[in-house]
């Protein structure tokens, strides 16, 4: 059988592929290709943000955590020492665990004070303030040790009086600084002072109530050969309740705390 030779040649040239196909394939596949590769870089330095973002935050934390550890351990109170703890404040409530304690202002809740060094405040009236000084010597006693005297000395006088309730005349504050090297006195102690003011040897003292007083002149009455008579005196200085005499009395002599029958028409005696 014969077959013609165009149709056979046409049928051959219809079946060879397109020369571009290939070609085209690769294209498309490379660009797949680089789309997918910039999307691994995009995902990459994403994930390195965030990582970065995640450690600052967890750094950040760190730091938080350290601080709120810090004031923790500042809202433990710790004593410096061993020892007795006054609260800071007179009217302040017992203090026990649960208690709010206010941290603004001042913060200070007890005090742990120095029993070795105590201080004493006490009061003179205006007629003796004048008469005291920094520095002077003041014997305390408590009566809480009968016998015992602790040596002090003035350390604050103030200038400034104050009149207490139902009282008319106005005191003083003084404060006397008391060694208590054995801790015998303790806060809150009731103690008797007795400042020294001055000092005088072989002074002739008197009552105050038997010093009397007449044209400008001091007098007492004395009992001399049984019989009261006016003695002039003359007087140095007053103290509470004592006058100290420098001449006109010797020791030994006696005299009258009240006004005895016709003796203040009697002269004075030199």
């Amino acid at each position: 059988m014969n077959w013609p030779k165009k149709n056979w040649n046409n049928r051959n040239t219809n079946r060879k592929p397109p020369k571009n196909n290939c070609k085209g394939k690769v294209d498309k596949a490379n660009r797949g290709y680089q789309k997918e590769l910039r999307y691994l870089e995009y995902s990459e330095k994403q994930r390195e943000i965030k990582m970065a973002d995640e450690s600052r935050a967890y750094r950040e934390k760190l730091k938080n955590l350290e601080v709120l550890k810090q004031t923790l351990e500042k809202l433990t109170i710790h004593a410096p020492s061993a020892g007795m703890v006054i609260y800071h404040n007179n009217g302040m409530e017992r203090i026990k665990q649960g208690s709010e304690i206010q941290v603004f202002g001042d913060p200070t809740i007890a005090n742990l004070p120095d029993f070795g060094q105590m201080s004493s405040r006490a009061y003179v009236n205006e007629t003796e303030i004048t008469k005291l000084k920094l520095g002077q010597k003041v014997e305390v006693t408590v009566d809480a040790a009968p016998g015992t005297i602790f040596n002090g000395v003035v350390t604050y006088v103030s200038n400034v009086g104050l009149q207490r309730q139902l009282q008319q005349i106005v005191n003083y504050e003084i404060l006397i600084s008391v060694p208590n090297k054995n801790e015998i006195l303790k806060p809150s102690m009731t103690s008797t002072n007795k400042i020294f003011t001055s000092h005088h040897s072989n002074a002739i003292v008197i009552p105050y109530e038997a010093i009397r007083g007449q044209e400008g002149n001091y007098y007492v009455i004395r009992l001399r050969h049984k019989k009261y008579e006016k003695q002039k005196v003359t007087i140095q200085e007053f103290a509470t309740d004592n006058i100290i005499v420098t001449k006109g009395l010797k020791e030994g002599d006696k005299i009258l705390l009240s006004s005895a029958e016709n003796v203040l028409e009697l002269p004075l005696a030199n």
